[in-house]
């Protein structure tokens, strides 16, 4: 609505070539979800989000070419065995991917900081090695991209950081044992998973937020 409301205004005045924008919708019994908090088990429906792509839609963007659903790994830490839970998160990601593709957006801003519980630090007390951690998180990486290509294969996936948030255990002598203490540590294993399951028209950008 917002956007809708002022984008021609935004793009006289901002120095941007596009805004990043969560997307917020009411549920069947009233109550709000998003996409900046949409990293949970809570399943969505396509139809709540109706009316906010009607918005999106009806935006007569001119300098904006570069617009991007904002989609935050909060606020719920998913577990990697949880496949339920997986499945939920990647039809959400399929939403996101069908609501930048028919609003005209360029694609998917992942922020995969973890402003509610954290998910990308291993867990030695789960009774899984690191090594057998970062298979289940590679697995899930490629799961979290099939969901967004399966609406949007050459969307472009804008993070705020990528393997830039532990570029030291590039150069570290045992990057493993780096990865199994660092706070997203498992991560560079997601990206991987990311990368498994991209399409050749997808392009993945590390912000380096750093």
């Amino acid at each position: 609505q917002f956007l809708r409301a002022h984008c021609n205004e935004m793009e006289r005045e901002g120095p941007f070539d596009g805004v990043i924008f969560r997307v917020e919708a009411t549920t069947d019994d009233g109550r709000m979800v998003g996409t900046q908090a949409g990293w949970s088990r809570e399943p969505w429906t396509r139809e709540w989000f109706d009316a906010e792509l009607a918005d999106l839609k009806a935006c007569r963007f001119s300098r904006f070419t570069h617009n991007f659903v904002q989609f935050n790994a909060t606020p719920k830490h998913i577990a990697w065995e949880d496949d339920e839970g997986w499945r939920v998160l990647e039809a959400k990601l399929r939403i996101c991917g069908w609501l930048a593709r028919e609003g005209g957006a360029k694609g998917i801003a992942p922020d995969f900081e973890p402003y509610g519980e954290n998910h990308g630090k291993f867990d030695p007390a789960q009774g899984r090695t690191c090594a057998a951690t970062a298979a289940l998180a590679r697995q899930r990486g490629a799961q979290f991209l099939r969901g967004i290509a399966a609406e949007m294969p050459d969307a472009v996936i804008l993070t705020l950081f990528l393997n830039s948030v532990v570029a030291g255990a590039g150069r570290a002598d045992d990057p493993p044992a780096m990865l199994a203490r660092e706070h997203y540590g498992l991560l560079p294993a997601f990206f991987n998973g990311m990368l498994d399951a991209a399409p050749p028209g997808m392009v993945i950008v590390d912000g380096c937020e750093n």
